[in-house]
């Protein structure tokens, strides 16, 4: 199924389409930009196309255009005129070769054998250039000189069949060692050639030789920080700060680079423009991400990359280019400066596995430009017109067609078929075949197309057809689209498309269309005959399908989609991404956990699948309907080299930061890593919302939630800022809160005085309070309840006592330490009345442990149970905290009368005496414990309206309002 939603899009005053391969209309590459400049301009938006320099004055009369480039995105020279350019290019093609000489004595003996090669075919050659051999070898040796970098080899690829051996010769002028060393110089750059230089960035690459002599002197602690220095300083990492003008020298293809940057300049490029690349492939990807930077500088509008190859394609020719480009794409999306789209869902999906950054999904233009003839049918009624468009190619299955075509031949004499073949301008695969065509005779009609078509002549054979044929090969065409096979959706023709492919999956998506196996004649021929058989039903389903297909596939829709004023997706996921920083989820040991972990269970509940993203313990058992992304503790310590590293440089340079060390820096750690990154984008890619608990999380997700257009739904478990004492950590953790809670379409806090300290700051939120599910909280009897103490080997020598539960969090510590000191207390000794505190909160010295005063630790839950079943009273001294007390809440669930602080109620619509009991005096916990116990019915009352209060913040109600959130921002 295909979503579109809307959204708010950008302003943009004008587009300019960068397309080096548009010349004439062979190929899609005119209907494509003509159909968006068209529909921009019926938009109000003005347009503009650099092109090829050789682009035929037909297009000229359609939009408006820039000749700008000498080669078209395959390298291939079509034109070329000597200009100063080329003398700026054969100036760095120096520089960049200067290694050159030390590898010629190298190549002596492929010298000879290259000039032998050259001597032999000497006749052939000059026979097949005639009198063209001396303009013809000069401009050759003129041009090689001049492009001496690696894309200059790449693009005298049109010279590659006048001049004998010419891939010896490119072996021999640039054979790949050389290439490895120019880009070691690169690595080699001193920092201040770097954009942002930071502590890290003082340490180069090649040290890292000197860890292996270092370990021979120094503790094991420095090499590992110097590892993770050495480490932080990879090319890898820093490549996205590198100006334009420094990667140019690891450009394959500098040439395009300075052509669109003088093309670009000389349109007058300013603020809110924007520039859309669609024609990118390995040997230009990293010239257009420097180009995208440069751009941004000047429009303040993010430029659009989409990118139509998969990304081993890319990475063919120069694999250190695609990953230097991915680098620096992920730099400008982290900064908003770019966006990267794709017209196939297949294609996201793979660059996924080597890019965080986010694809947006667009249409194709020019599908619906042949919509409005699409009713006509073939002059003769009786034939079914089966066509095969675009120029022959073997990978789009044209051996397949021609064996099929002699198959139907042979089999039968009266089929009622007609075949129209367009084969113009055949590859080498496709020629021979081509050439069988013309000779052999059919017992049908048969037309054979040689020469390319006008943009209305293709049209009238699109219109005229009935069957359009797209058999091309999975191993090409798996996740790239095809023009031919849209224009047969939204035409309302039958499409006959290979199996597990892009097409295919066009074919399901509007419910149209046959599919054949890959490469098989078989599968093809009997498609064939399907489609004859059942011609009437299958073009009655085409064309019902064909208006929604239309619709999508339409100049229109596609600049609503480049505007950003709509974003599309096949599939929409009921699956939420929940982030929780800490590594007891769905354990319900502590406050934050028993939160998080109702919520999700509310969210599942709802009809959502939750993708957990966090540290879960290995012990835990994920229940139905979520799943988890591990990531391992060790990650975030001192063991770990980056860890070591990025440690010290926050020391050195930001020493405020170290406060934040207990509670977020670590995960954070982990979250900043490219791993979780490619995590966090797999994982929002396919989920209609995420939820964030704690804001430190945002800025890392939000670009993610931003790119995807899902909303991101922000819990805040405590006012972070509160949690430190000292003024500048303060004033740089709350901006960071106000931050995370502005980009949130849902942010919420615990308690209402959480709520009102964000309000002063001009921050709306809304309240979530601590939940509970009631229906869990029973109690064991009395008689099950000391069989399980006894069973545990647990001693509780007092005959009432009273609980306390903490997990290890700050506040917590101080509070067990005043269990500890009220143990201590003469009247409540003498009373025989004790303590028992449970859990990770106890940081006491070992003569704070009493008699009456028992620390059990963490203990299983069936044992908390009978503990809540044995205990008189619980009591909550907590001294300070931000949000509310969980513990509290399941003290009240449990029907237990509870003594406590403000703070211990904080958040909860309380009254003192008849729900809990509230003093902030120490000094009387002993005397108000003594008349609570000694008062049997208040002690009852207590207790009773303790658990009347707890059912009012069952999860069932408190959280509904999250789930009303996310489904208010989707489209079910």
């Amino acid at each position: 199924m295909l979503t579109s939603v809307s959204s708010t899009g950008v302003d943009a005053k004008r587009i300019i389409v960068v397309d080096p391969s548009l010349t004439d209309f062979i190929g899609h590459h005119a209907q494509y930009d003509i159909s968006v400049i068209e529909n921009a301009e019926q938009s109000g938006i003005k347009g503009l196309v650099l092109s090829h320099k050789s682009a035929c004055d037909t297009i000229g009369r359609h939009v408006q255009v820039i000749r700008t480039f000498s080669e078209d995105m395959w390298g291939t020279v079509k034109t070329w005129k000597f200009g100063w350019l080329d003398l700026k290019l054969f100036a760095l093609g120096c520089i960049s070769t200067l290694v050159a000489p030390t590898l010629a004595y190298r190549n002596i003996a492929r010298l000879r054998r290259w000039f032998a090669a050259v001597l032999s075919q000497r006749k052939q050659f000059l026979s097949s250039h005639g009198h063209r051999i001396n303009n013809s070898l000069v401009k050759f040796v003129i041009y090689a000189l001049l492009n001496l970098v690696p894309s200059g080899i790449s693009t005298v690829r049109y010279y590659k069949r006048k001049l004998p051996n010419m891939r010896r010769l490119l072996q021999l002028l640039m054979p790949p060692v050389l290439w490895k060393i120019k880009n070691v110089i690169v690595l080699l750059l001193p920092p201040f050639f770097f954009k942002k230089v930071n502590f890290t960035s003082i340490v180069f690459f090649p040290f890292r030789v000197f860890l292996v002599v270092l370990r021979l002197f120094v503790p094991r602690l420095v090499i590992q920080l110097w590892a993770g220095i050495v480490e932080k300083c990879r090319i890898s990492n820093f490549i996205g700060s590198l100006t334009p003008r420094l990667i140019f020298f690891a450009f394959d293809n500098p040439r395009y680079y300075l052509e669109a940057e003088r093309a670009l300049s000389a349109a007058g490029l300013e603020t809110g423009d924007l520039v859309f690349f669609h024609m990118v492939i390995g040997r230009n990807v990293l010239e257009t991400a420097a180009l995208c930077e440069a751009i941004y500088s000047k429009t303040r509008i993010a430029p659009v990359v989409l990118l139509r190859y998969p990304p081993s394609f890319l990475a063919s020719v120069h694999p250190i280019c695609l990953k230097l480009a991915i680098r620096k794409f992920e730099y400008l999306f982290e900064a908003g400066k770019l966006r990267l789209a794709s017209d196939s869902h297949r294609l996201i999906d793979e660059y996924a596995k080597v890019t965080y950054v986010p694809f947006e999904l667009f249409p194709i233009p020019h599908g619906a430009s042949h919509l409005p003839k699409c009713d006509l049918v073939s002059t003769e009624n009786s034939r079914v017109t089966i066509a095969s468009l675009g120029n022959a190619r073997g990978e789009k299955g044209f051996i397949e067609i021609f064996k099929m075509m002699r198959r139907l031949a042979d089999s039968t004499s009266n089929l009622p078929v007609k075949f129209v073949i367009q084969a113009n301008d055949p590859d080498d695969d496709a020629a021979p075949y081509v050439n069988k065509l013309k000779k052999a005779r059919f017992p049908f009609p048969v037309s054979v197309i040689t020469k390319s078509l006008d943009k209305n002549a293709y049209e009238s054979l699109v219109a005229s057809a009935d069957v359009i044929l797209a058999p091309y090969w999975r191993e090409i065409y798996s996740s790239r689209t095809s023009g031919v096979a849209l224009e047969a959706i939204v035409g309302g023709k039958i499409l006959i498309a290979t199996k597990d492919t892009w097409m295919s999956d066009q074919t399901r998506l509007w419910q149209t269309g046959l599919t054949v196996e890959n490469r098989s004649t078989d599968s093809l021929t009997d498609a064939v005959l399907r489609a004859i058989a059942n011609k009437d039903t299958l073009i009655l389903r085409a064309r019902t399908a064909r208006e929604a297909a239309a619709k999508f596939h339409s100049g229109k829709s596609f600049i609503e989609h480049l505007m950003r004023k709509k974003h599309s997706w096949t599939e929409m996921n009921k699956n939420v991404c929940f982030l929780y920083p800490w590594n007891n989820l769905l354990q319900y040991n502590s406050g934050a956990s028993v939160y998080s972990s109702l919520m999700i269970k509310k969210i599942v509940e709802a009809g959502w699948h939750v993708t957990v993203m966090g540290q879960l313990h290995k012990s835990v058992v994920l229940p139905k309907g979520v799943t988890a992304i591990h990531r391992s503790d060790p990650l975030a310590t001192f063991s770990n080299p980056l860890y070591l590293a990025d440690y010290v440089q926050r020391l050195l340079l930001s020493p405020q930061m170290i406060g934040l060390e207990d509670f977020q820096y670590r995960f954070h750690f982990w979250m900043r890593s490219r791993a979780a990154k490619l995590a966090i984008n797999s994982v929002l890619r396919c989920s209609s919302a995420v939820v964030i608990q704690y804001p430190f999380l945002a800025s890392l997700i939000a670009p993610f939630a931003k790119a995807y257009e899902i909303p991101m739904v922000l819990n805040s478990l405590d006012v972070l800022s509160q949690q430190t004492k000292r003024r500048k950590l303060r004033r740089w953790i709350l901006e960071k809160e106000i931050r995370a809670f502005n980009c949130s379409r849902f942010p919420s806090v615990i308690s209402e005085e959480d709520r009102q300290t964000f309000e002063k700051f001009g921050v709306r939120t809304h309240v979530i309070a601590n939940s509970v599910d009631v229906g869990t909280f029973t109690l064991p009897s009395l008689q099950e309840a000391h069989r399980r103490i006894v069973a545990a080997g647990i001693e509780l020598p007092f005959e009432r006592f009273g609980l306390f539960v903490g997990s290890a969090h700050p506040p917590n510590f101080a509070a067990a330490k005043r269990v500890a000191e009220l143990s201590r207390d003469e009247l409540l000794g003498t009373s025989k009345i004790g303590f028992v505190i449970v859990g990770d909160c106890v940081l006491l010295q070992p003569a704070m442990i009493t008699q009456n005063c028992r620390y059990l630790g963490r203990v299983p839950n069936a044992i908390l149970q009978a503990l809540y079943t044995l205990t008189s009273f619980v009591v909550i001294p907590l001294e300070s905290g931000t949000g509310s007390s969980v513990k509290t809440l399941e003290a009240f669930a449990y029907g237990k009368a509870v003594i406590g602080t403000n703070i211990a109620f904080r958040g909860f619509d309380v009254v003192n005496s008849y729900h809990c009991l509230i003093s902030n005096n120490f000094d009387e916990y002993p005397s108000l414990i003594i008349k609570l116990l000694s008062d049997g019915e208040w002690f009852k009352e207590l207790g009773a309206n303790a658990k009347v209060f707890a059912k009012t913040r069952d999860y069932r109600v408190t959280y509904q309002p999250v789930v009303d959130a996310i489904k208010s921002c989707q489209h079910w």
